[in-house]
């Protein structure tokens, strides 16, 4: 797997959204998550968070009511969170798959009947010796963190009726 090279930020899924990339030319630089998009078809860009102040700018022309409005962002929204959903699960077969490489790749080298079961534990355990958090991009609790906030900011209630008719009056 080719690493990223110090000049550019290391961005994965689980962390792209901070705020201290949200001026970078790169929304994903991982290979794993990468590979995830590449695998199920999804572009990274489309991962990207689109906030609602967009959308009301974006269908402005159309004279569109506002429940009409937050529709499509919610639309949108939870079609992103659902793609978001499906590329951590594949990032995480895709680390499953590299674990299991690991392990077959140890298997042959040290399948030679001369070793005992405590040599052979010996020689297969640094294979297998990951901290799993950060594995899965949870070792950084920033990052883990903002996947958090994401996940509770899909909650339907963040838009009151309220809000919706003070939209509704400005437009």
């Amino acid at each position: 797997m080719t690493s990223v090279p110090e000049n550019i930020p290391k961005l994965n899924l689980y962390n792209f959204e901070e705020p201290q990339y949200e001026d970078c030319d790169y929304v994903l630089t991982s290979p794993r998550s990468l590979e995830a998009c590449s695998r199920l078809n999804i572009k990274p860009v489309d991962l990207l968070h689109k906030p609602l102040e967009e959308f009301k700018e974006e269908l402005q022309e159309y004279d569109l009511q506002p429940s009409t409005i937050y529709f499509f962002y919610n639309e949108h929204e939870n079609k992103r969170q659902n793609n978001l959903q499906r590329c951590w699960e594949e990032r995480s077969q895709i680390i499953k798959e590299e674990m299991e490489e690991g392990k077959k790749a140890a298997l042959k080298e040290f399948s030679n009947d001369d070793l005992t079961n405590q040599e052979f534990s010996a020689a297969i355990v640094p294979v297998y010796n990951y901290k799993i958090d950060d594995i899965l991009g949870y070792g950084d609790t920033e990052a883990f963190t903002q996947k958090q906030r994401t996940r509770s900011s899909l909650s339907n209630d963040r838009i009151t009726k309220d809000i919706i008719n003070e939209w509704y009056l400005s437009v």
